[in-house]
């Protein structure tokens, strides 16, 4: 992921760093309990995934 990323709603530069998983990653568009798998993890062992996060507006950007 790029070391200088910025946030794309405040323009704040973000803080790099990883999100740990047990279950796989999925996406959703609507409010229901499943969606398009993205990436999946085996249940028994953590998932490490790069990321960066705006501390300002909430929001986490990661790399699938």
């Amino acid at each position: 992921m790029n070391k200088d990323l910025k946030c794309p709603k405040c323009g704040s530069e973000m803080e790099k760093g990883y999100i740990k998983i047990l279950e796989g990653i999925r996406w959703r568009t609507e409010d229901k309990p499943r969606g398009e798998l993205m990436r999946w993890g085996n249940p028994f062992w953590p998932q490490t995934f790069e990321g960066c996060i705006c501390r300002n507006c909430r929001i986490l950007l990661i790399s699938y």
